[in-house]
Formats: C-alpha cells, structure tokens, sequence
C-alpha cells in the first residue's frame, strides 16, 4: 500500500526561473485528471481528481550550507519531486541540495525533470557547457548519507522546448509521471476529454447561438414593438403637446378673457363712479344733501378722492339736521311747515305734517319734547317772549296754546267765522297777553290769552289777507293784499294806510318788519322783493324775478342782517343797512316753509317741505381758507407736512409763511436789498426755502434760521423758473439766456447747462432726477437727458404749465391761450389724451402727488378735477378767475389764486379726507358744530 504524503509534488527551481516556477504551479493545481484514470491503481498509487496540493519554495533558501526545516519536512512530505531544468536551476546549490535530500530519502524514482531551457548531458568539454540544464545531483545516484557518487542515472524528463516535446506535451508527460499512468494513455484521454469538452463547448454554442437568435429575434420583435410603441408615444406626446398648447393656448385666452373681464368690470365701476360724482354734485347744488351723501356714501372706496372729499364736505354745510318724523313712521316723509327758536335761543320748535310738535335743544340736538296732538297738520306756531308757552294751529284752526316746559295743552281757541275761513297767521300779541289770528277772509282778531275771548278785530274789505306783522314797539300793524297792497294800521292814531308798492298784478304774499322798525320787508308773487322804508315811504331795494318766490322771512334781533327763504329750497341772507346779497345757499331740496335767526346774530334755521330742520352758520363755512388777499406772485407753495404755506408778498420783497390751518401768518422774511423776489418753493424736506429774484440769481434759505445757505450765480439773464429734483438733490433753473441748469443743491456746484434757441420758460423732474423736461418762450418742449446734456424727444407746445407725471411716463402741459390741457409719453412724446372741457384758456394744470388726479385752472372761472388716467372730468368748482392751482402734498386740500371775486387772493379749497367712513364722518360733523359753538359761544366764566 503507497504511503500518503501531503504534496502530491514539489517543484523545486531557480529564483531565476520564477515565472516557470509559478506557471507550472498553477498548471499542476487546476488540471483535472480525465475521468476514465480517477480510481486507476497505478505504481504511485490510486489516481485522485486533482494534483493538489503542490508545494513551491516561494523564496531562495537561506545562506547557509543546509537546507532549512520546513524545505526538508516539505521535500518529506511530498510524493514527487520536480525539478524545473535550466542552466539557472544547473548552477542552483540549493537546487542540488533539494534533488540530494529527495534522494537520500530513497524516492529517486519519483524525480521528474521538466526542461525549460539550456541543454541536458552536455559534456564538460563541450563548448555549450554553460547551456547544461540539467544539475549535478540529478545525473548521478547518492548514496545512503546523501553523497553523489559516479554512478550516473537517466533522469525522467518532459522537455518543454519548442524542438522537442513542446510546452503542451511536456506538460502532459510530466502530469503521466504524477499519477504513474503512460504518456499516450493520458495524452489520449485528455485529447478524448478536450474534444468532448469542445464537443459540449461546441454544443453549449449552439445552444447560445439558437437562444441567442431566439433572444435576438425577440429583442428584434420587442425593437419592433418597442418601435411601434415609440410611435405610438411619440404620436401620443405630439397629441399630448398640441393639447398641451391648445391649453395654453385656452388658457392664455381665459387668462385676456378674464383681463378683459376685469378691465371691463373695472370701466364700468369706474363709470358708475364718474356718474355718482356727478349726480352727488347736482343733487348738492339742488339742496338735497340727502340724496347726495347717499349717492356719495354707495361710491367705491378704491375709487373715492379729492373730489368726493370736497362733495361730501360741501353736502351738508349747515351746523345741525334734525328730522321732525321718524323714519318709522307713518309720516316719514310729511313735511315741517313751520320752525322756529325760543326767544332765548336754547331750543328751537318745529312743526308739521301728522300733528307732529317737537322741541330740540339747540346746541347738542338732542329731542327735549314731543307734544301729544291730533292727526292733522299743524301749519303755524308762535313762541311768547319768556319761552314759556307756544300756540300752534291748522288752518280750520283751532289755535291751540302749550306750555313748553310741562309739555301740556293749556286752552283751544276755535275759529268762530261764519264762512270757516282759512287761518293765514297767528302771533302773541301785547308781549304775550293777546294771541291774533288772520284769516285769508281779510280779518285779523286779537285774542285775551287767558279766557280766549275776543278781544278787537280788524277788517279789510274788498281784500284777502295773506300776512301780517307788528311793528316792534307793538304800535302799527302793516299787512300783505292783493292787488300788489301793502297796509299800515296804526293802532294809537287809529288809522289806516295804503300804499300799493309793488304791481297791482301780484299779490303781496309776506310783509316783515326790521327790528328798529326803520325797514318793512315784502315780497309778491312775482318773484319780486322790496326793503321799503315806512318813514320815508321810498323803496331802498327792490329785486325784480331774481329769486324764486319767498315765502317766509326773518331779520335778525339786531337789525343787521335779513334772511329770506324761498320755495325752490333756497335761503338768502341780506345785508339790511348795505341793502346787499351776502350769499345765496341751497338749504333743502324742496320747498322752505320757514326762516328764522337765532338770537345771537350768528345763526339762523330752515324748515322744509323735506321734513328737516336745519341750522346754519349767517357766514356759511364753504371750506375755503383765506391766506393772502394781495400775493405778489400767483405761485404758492405748500411744506410737505401739509402745515405751512410759502406767499410771495409786498411787490416781492417779503416771503409770508402761513399756518395752512388756520390761515394765521406764523412769520415772514423781509428782503433787504433791492432785488425782489419772483419765486419760492420749499424744499422737499421741508427744511430749505429756494428764493429766485428778478435778476439772474437764486438762493437756498434755511427755513430753521432763516438765513441764506447759498447763493447761485450763472445765468446771464432773468431767471423764470426753478424747482427741485423729488429726492431735493438737485435744482433746476430756466432763464431768458436761453438755457437750463441743472445744480447740486448742497454744494451749489454747476451739473449741466442745456442750451436752447429761445428764452426757456419752465422746468420740472422726472422721478429718478435723471430727466428734465423744460418749454421754451416759442411753447417748444423738450425732454432733455441731464447727464449727457442731449435731447431725449421733443413734446407737443407747452407754455403755462410743464409737469412729469409722479410715476415719471407722462408729462402734463398748457400750451399758451389753449382751452386744453394735455397728458403726453415721456418715452415717445405722443400725446395720450387731452382735457377737453374748459370754455376758455387753461392757466394751470398740476398732477396730485399719488398720480391719480389732475387740477387745472382757466379764465372760465372754474377750477375742474380730472382722473390722471384717462381724462375724465370729475368735479367742476366755479371759484372765480383763478390762475393757479395745485394739489397739497397729501392730496386732501387745494390752494389756488383768483384774480378776481369773492375768493380773490391765495386760498385753501379744503376736502374730507376719502378715507372716512361714514362713522367717523357723523362724529366730524358733531365735532364741527362743537367748535363752532366754542369759537362763536361766549364762555360764562370770562364774562
């Protein structure tokens, strides 16, 4: 039995023959053994499946004469010992050494030579010596201590040389002499075994070959499909992409569609706007402040400004309203037909429609009493000179009698005529101790107040009475009749006279005594009015179809003033010693059924047939400001905190800074030398004052000290023009010689010079400082680039007024004696639309500081309001010849010049601030009368 060792070989060679070491180590390890030998018993054994292991000495054995341990147990435990043949394994002492141990051990028949290079048995005389391959050890035998002895062997040996057996065969037999089989056996077997592997090989190819043509043909049919659905795809995403557009298309034009939508909302809010306005502004000038706040009140608010401020601030110009019928009631809509104070003027009375008696307090407005009467309507009430009672009566009468503080009914007078005649009038008589009652029959009958019997009783035959009144001391009586009569009955002489002061055509509706008795006042139905003077029995005054009819009218205590009050809802006040018009007002919408002044001179209220009671100021508050009466230059300028107004007075040689409030001059600048001044603007921080005068310079003030900070020099000739840039860096001047500068406003430096052909009248910024805009004495205007001093566009003729617009795309202008005014492009100098309305030149145009609204003037006498958008006329304001106007900067009042008429001078047009609400604006009209109480009230504690 073979022993069992645990190399099946080792290979022993040169360091030198490395890689033959390691190829033929590998070679060995992965050959398998054809299966026909695994099992065979041969001389060396039972053939196994693998040559495994083989053991290689990786590393030249040490220095020393002997071989290391572990190469000997290796060399001992190893069944064959081969040994790689080359001239390098020939000069190898450790290869010799290897070969001599295996020998000793008794195994030299198993030493196996693998030639690899060089020559084997090569004769030591030869001259290829050095090419011997084969060592020492190996040709010769050893004996049993390991010597060579002389003996020489014939080594085994598999020559891998290309001329001999070839690396394949040599291979072959070296693995023949391993397993103890022949050369050609396994030589045969390993051809039947490679061609049976090429066979399989050949096979699994086919077999390859037919999947992977099946595979090919499927990838080629799924490329097919793949393709078709890539089609399909690509069709699909093209549908999907023109659907996609489609939709964008679709949703582009949902996107216009609802612009357009919303633009056309817009328009038609904007229009339903532009209409309020416009229908608010006439009802106001009919009188029925009502209707107006309605209207003004159901505007929209992103739409409201300075012209609805002004509307709803001039709606209602009277102190206090009052309704005599609730809204709940079933006389809501009745009518007063008469009002009027007590003689201390703490309440007033108004009566009406619906048997409704009520008493207000004067200055709070509060209800102080409502009297308890018949459904019937009540048409003339009379107070007693104490307040203390009242009479009221229908006109089939009775007259009633009340006291004011208990609220009773003390006693009914009936009217006892025969013919139930109309009552006309009623009055207390005697300071309070007979009642007289006039009928339309021509009788007036004096009444005791305490049983009601009758008293006296005068009658005018062949005349119908329509009213009367006593002289103040109570001695004369004068009446009104037909036939254009008027009849004076004096009661201590106990004649009567007639004298016929108006035509015989009219009938004399209303005769009124003055206070002093110095003046009777009458009005016919003719619309004609005379003040005529009883003493001296000439007309001081007379009015011919001026005013609609008047049917009630009343003076005040002191004499001074008359207040008439007309069926067309209008009220005039007179100036009874100047015999003049003080002012004309709309009060209500509808007919007046009473006027009376308050005892104080200072108010006086209204009844109408729209069921309101209303007091008002004698000097109605228009809510324009009086700042300077004799400007010397049309130009204002207002601070940018809205607190201050810079006026040019004193033939330019004073600057006037007035509190824009109150209109109190807070102080002035004189100008001490001779030049005077021509124009001032403030600073747009408010802090600095620039001063042109009449020469060729200008100066920049501190409005803090009042003293110059600079003074510019550069022009050759007459400044007429400057103004600063919106962030107050630079400041531009125009000049007769014929240019435009442009300066640093802190350093006084010179920045550009714009030259033109003519004398250049006007110059204003565009929002970033970075343009200019200016028009020439010929109306030429140009858009100039302050840089590079070059011309940008040239724009349509401008000559009064040049302006960028505040966002800096348009420009506003006024050519000379034109009716219009225009808006242009900034970019293109295209005119975008124009202000067609004015019925005369415009002297002014002026944007509002937010863009949004634009103010002209003209010599029509009106100031109009425009939207900055698209040029709708808003608001027209007839305030006389004004020249100049212009927006505050906080867009919420306006001051303008009038050359001529009532509001001639520098003035501030105020409007309600359009953010109100219609809350707040109920507590500004309380909050109004209060002040106006406290201004106009004496205050107990001073006297």
């Amino acid at each position: 039995m073979s022993p069992k060792y645990k190399y099946k070989a080792f290979i022993s060679y040169s360091h030198q023959d490395k890689k033959w070491g390691d190829w033929l180590h590998k070679k060995l390890e992965s050959y398998r053994i054809p299966k026909g030998l695994i099992g065979k018993k041969t001389k060396v054994g039972e053939v196994g499946k693998r040559l495994f292991p083989i053991f290689r000495d990786r590393e030249e054995l040490p220095t020393s004469n002997e071989l290391g341990l572990a190469i000997k147990t290796a060399l001992d435990e190893s069944s064959h010992l081969i040994v790689v043949c080359s001239p390098n394994s020939a000069n190898s002492t450790w290869v010799n050494e290897e070969i001599k141990y295996f020998k000793s051990l008794g195994r030299s028949d198993n030493i196996l030579s693998f030639i690899v290079d060089g020559k084997p048995n090569v004769s030591t005389k030869s001259p290829y010596k050095d090419q011997e391959c084969f060592p020492e050890a190996l040709k010769y035998q050893v004996d049993s201590d390991g010597n060579l002895t002389s003996q020489m062997t014939e080594p085994i040996a598999a020559d891998s040389r290309k001329d001999k057996d070839g690396k394949g065969n040599a291979f072959i037999k070296l693995v023949a002499g391993l397993v103890g089989v022949g050369f050609d056996e396994l030589k045969q077997r390993d051809q039947a075994r490679k061609q049976k592997k090429l066979l399989g090989l050949s096979i699994l190819s086919l077999i390859l070959v037919t999947v992977m043509t099946a595979l090919t043909l499927r990838a080629m049919n799924q490329q097919i499909e793949a393709e078709r659905q890539r089609a399909k795809a690509m069709t699909a995403q093209k549908v999907a992409e023109q659907a996609r557009e489609n939709e964008s298309v679709q949703r582009k034009k949902a996107v216009l569609a609802q612009r357009k939508a919303v633009q056309v909302q817009r328009n038609a809010e904007w229009t339903a706007y532009v209409n309020q306005i416009n229908l608010a502004d006439s009802k106001i000038k009919q009188g029925d402040i009502v209707t107006a706040e309605n209207i003004l009140w159901r505007t929209n608010p992103k739409f409201r400004n300075w012209e609805w401020g002004r509307l709803i601030l001039n709606a209602d110009c009277s102190l206090l309203t009052v309704n005599l019928h609730e809204k709940n009631s079933y006389f809501h809509s009745g009518h007063v037909e008469k009002a009027s104070f007590t003689h201390d003027g703490k309440r007033f009375l108004a009566v009406g429609t619906g048997g409704q008696i009520k008493i207000w307090d004067t200055n709070s407005g509060q209800l102080f009493r409502k009297f308890n009467s018949r459904n019937e309507i009540i048409r003339w009430i009379d107070i007693t000179s104490d307040s203390s009672k009242f009479i009221s009566s229908t006109e089939e009468g009775p007259v009633r009698i009340w006291d004011i503080q208990s609220g009773k009914e003390l006693m009914q007078i009936k009217n006892e005529s025969e013919k139930k005649s109309k009552i006309i009038d009623i009055s207390f008589f005697k300071k309070g101790n007979q009642i007289a009652i006039g009928t339309n029959e021509g009788v007036v009958t004096l009444y005791d107040i305490e049983d009601g019997t009758p008293q006296y009783q005068y009658q005018f035959d062949d005349n119908r009475l329509f009213s009367f009144d006593f002289s103040p001391n109570e001695t004369k009586m004068v009446t009104s009749h037909n036939n254009g009569i008027i009849q004076i009955t004096d009661f201590s002489k106990g004649h009567r006279q007639y004298f016929p002061i108006h035509s015989e055509k009219a009938n004399v509706v209303y005769s009124k005594y003055a206070p002093k008795g110095g003046t009777i006042f009458t009005a016919d139905s003719a619309r004609n009015s005379i003040f005529w003077n009883p003493i001296s029995k000439e007309v001081e005054l007379q009015t011919r179809g001026q005013f609609n009819n008047c049917i009630s009218a009343s003076f005040s205590p002191n004499g001074n003033f008359l207040a008439t009050a007309c069926v067309d809802g209008t009220v005039q006040v007179w100036d009874n010693w100047k015999k003049g018009l003080v002012s004309n007002i709309r009060a209500h919408p509808l007919s007046l059924t009473a006027v009376d002044f308050h005892p104080d001179n200072k108010r006086f209220l209204t009844a109408s047939h729209d069921g309101k009671v209303r007091i008002w100021d004698r000097q109605v508050d228009e809510n324009i400001i009086l700042l300077e009466l004799r400007p010397s230059s049309r130009e204002v300028s207002i601070s940018p905190d809205n607190s201050k107004a810079l006026v040019i007075s004193k033939n330019g040689k004073e600057l006037s800074i007035f509190n824009t409030h109150s209109s109190q001059k807070l102080f002035s600048i004189s100008q001490e030398s001779s030049k005077a001044i021509r124009f001032s603007t403030f600073s747009p921080c408010g802090e600095k004052i620039l001063t042109v005068y009449d020469d060729s310079t200008f100066s920049l003030r501190s409005l803090k000290t009042r003293k110059n900070l600079f003074s510019f020099e550069g022009h050759s000739d007459r400044i007429n023009f400057a103004s600063f840039s919106p962030d107050g860096k630079l400041i531009a001047t125009t000049s007769n010689d014929k240019s435009a500068k442009v300066w640093e406003t802190e350093t006084a430096k010179l920045l550009a010079s714009l030259e033109h052909n003519e004398s250049v009248i006007l110059a204003s910024f565009d929002c970033d400082g970075k343009n200019l805009v200016t028009c020439s004495e010929n109306q030429n205007s140009i858009i100039w680039n302050i840089r590079e001093a070059k011309i940008k566009l040239s724009g349509p003729r401008s000559f009064n007024s040049l302006m960028f617009s505040p966002d800096g795309a348009s420009v506003l202008s006024t050519g000379r004696y034109n009716k219009s005014a225009r808006v242009w492009s900034a970019n293109t100098g295209k005119i975008k639309f124009a202000l067609n309305g004015h019925l005369s030149a415009v002297n002014s145009a002026f944007y509002s500081s937010d863009g949004t609204r634009i103010v002209t003037t003209s010599n029509d006498d009106t100031i109009r309001i425009w939207d900055a958008n698209n040029g709708d006329e808003l608001l027209i304001l007839n305030a006389g010849r004004c020249d100049f106007a212009k927006f505050f900067p906080n867009g919420k009042s306006i001051v303008f010049h009038c050359k001529f008429g009532p509001n001639r001078g520098i003035n501030v047009m105020k409007a309600l601030d359009f953010k109100y609400d219609r809350e707040k604006y109920g507590e500004f009209k309380k909050n109004r009368y209060s002040n106006w109480l406290n201004l106009n009230t004496p205050n107990p504690k001073r006297s």
